[in-house]
């Protein structure tokens, strides 16, 4: 990783790569938002803050705030594609890949579909 200015890409690339993820969601994990006719289950990814730790003289590393949210129109099937974005996401920094971990999560529903946000730090 570059800065965090890139950790979203750094993220999609995991994700994609994860079987058991790409067997559920059939590669749709997208940034920010999806089209309409997206069918479910999907994942959406995104920065949500981008704060730059400064020592004396330069940055010494940036502290970034990422939402993953799962999408599906069935909650058992959103809530093991968050189950499983969050596995994902722990062996990568069990890796030493990214330094991020879980620091909130949410659910909601709409009258059309079931939401997973996680909050990643």
């Amino acid at each position: 990783m570059k800065d965090g200015v890139d950790v979203g890409v750094l993220i999609y690339n995991e994700l994609i790569r994860d079987n058991e993820i790409k067997k559920i969601v059939h590669g749709n994990i997208h940034p920010l938002m999806v089209k309409k006719e997206i069918p479910y289950p999907f994942v959406i990814y995104q920065r949500t803050e981008l704060e730059a730790v400064y020592s004396k003289d330069r940055v010494v590393q940036d502290k970034v705030t990422m939402q993953i949210d799962c999408v599906s129109d069935s909650y058992s099937e959103c809530v093991e594609v968050a189950s499983l974005v969050r596995r994902c996401l722990d062996n990568m920094m069990k890796r030493g890949k990214l330094q991020i971990r879980l620091s909130n999560a949410e659910e909601e529903a709409s009258e059309y579909a079931f939401k997973q946000r996680l909050f990643l730090q």
